[in-house]
């Protein structure tokens, strides 16, 4: 039977901050949840049981991905022509694939007049070293809230579908989640 996540205790210099930024975007349904060290050492059923999660759905990940075909452009320079470099991208951990096919027509969908050729694009999740030099959040810490450098956010849409309409997001620490209703969230 898995434990029962960490009890409530002073909030780390990350979570301190974290709140702040969800209070100042009006997202009052956040609230942290620290897991045992061990966490990503179980299944993703252990890991639903310690958040008190609805469902595995319910469980996401946030990855950035890039669009290697503006490799010798900066975000700035992409963003001059109404373009995106980099996305953050939120799904299920227990769902299917991300369809980087779905993907590129969501990105080019934003870009709207300013879309290339879908053959100039080609989104691939950045390393880890980029991932925390990008969100200022290490590996399985990725959270949407904060990030160091701006981008747009894209949240799966299946998770609108979430039976108590709850997801489950890193937040900012390894050993740190948030929960946010989807909803409010998008």
């Amino acid at each position: 039977s898995p434990a029962a996540a960490a009890p409530p205790h002073d909030s780390s210099p990350v979570q301190a901050r974290l709140e702040l930024v969800a209070r100042e975007l009006g997202l009052s349904s956040a609230r942290f949840c620290r897991t045992p060290q061990d966490y990503y050492e179980h299944e993703l059923e252990w890991r639903r049981d310690v958040l008190g999660a609805c469902s595995t759905a319910a469980l996401c990940k946030s990855m950035i991905m890039e669009n290697t075909r503006l490799s010798g452009v900066s975000a700035a320079e992409a963003a001059g022509l109404g373009r995106y470099k980099r996305v953050c991208v939120v799904l299920q951990y227990d769902g299917p694939k991300l369809d980087k096919h779905k993907l590129t027509d969501v990105v080019r969908g934003l870009e709207g007049r300013h879309a290339a050729a879908k053959r100039q694009y080609s989104l691939r999740m950045v390393s880890g070293e980029e991932s925390l030099a990008l969100s200022g959040f290490e590996h399985n810490a990725v959270t949407p809230l904060g990030m160091a450098t701006p981008m747009p956010l894209l949240v799966s849409e299946r998770l609108r579908g979430l039976a108590d309409g709850t997801a489950w997001l890193g937040g900012g620490e390894p050993d740190l989640k948030l929960r946010v209703d989807i909803r409010q969230f998008v």
